[in-house]
């Protein structure tokens, strides 16, 4: 435990500096990730960036409340949960900035480095490292698990606006303080296993019809 409490510490407190080229490889790894087919306009510093929930042209901006951890735990929400992200993105940018009410998937998820870093500093993700590994994906998964639990209390709740974020923070961080990390794990397990039967079910079905299809022709 104490060598992943370490690096988390140090990862965190790295600022992210756009003159390290892996800071740089990672941020532009997140754009292909949830933007493949778009070409960003304006280079490195653009309004686009804001499509996928930063706050400014410039992401580097937004990573100083999380450092370098921030980004390594967003790119990696990225990759392992690319549809989520999409519609989460998709949501947020079918609203106009004055009745805006979906969560900005990248500001959502610096805030939620935070959290880990302050569960992970209080020991209350202790029996989680321990259980599944204490390494640096350990703490990713955790990373993914809480933010998918904080959309969902989202979702449910229905704010009025993003400027509830705040309460609702409160409401989640209580919720998985009760519960503790090694349950909203296994819910977390749980809702993909339920996500995989679904997908398993449409492939079925997509199969059935495309059967049925030829027999027509």
């Amino acid at each position: 435990l104490t060598a992943i409490k370490a690096e988390v510490s140090r990862l965190s407190a790295t600022p992210f500096d756009s003159s390290n080229s892996a800071h740089e490889a990672a941020l532009e790894s997140l754009w292909k990730t949830l933007q493949p087919d778009r070409v960003r306009e304006g280079g490195r510093v653009s309004e686009a960036w804001k499509d996928l929930g930063f706050q400014g042209k410039d992401p580097a901006t937004d990573f100083r409340g999380g450092g370098y951890l921030s980004l390594l735990s967003l790119t990696h929400l990225a990759e392992m949960q690319t549809e989520f992200c999409m519609r989460q993105i998709n949501e947020f940018n079918a609203t106009s900035m004055s009745q805006l009410k979906e969560l900005p998937l990248a500001i959502t998820s610096i805030n939620v480095t935070g959290w880990v870093v302050d569960m992970l500093a209080r020991g209350e993700l202790d029996s989680v490292l321990l259980a599944r590994g204490c390494d640096l994906e350990t703490i990713h998964e955790i990373h993914v698990a809480l933010l998918r639990h904080f959309a969902a209390v989202w979702k449910a709740e229905a704010p009025e606006s993003v400027m509830e974020f705040g309460s609702i923070q409160k409401l989640v961080r209580e919720q998985v303080r009760r519960m503790g990390a090694v349950a909203l794990m296994a819910a977390d397990d749980g809702l993909d296993d339920e996500m995989a039967v679904v997908q398993r079910r449409q492939q079925a079905a997509a199969g059935r019809d495309a059967d049925f299809g030829m027999i027509i022709d």
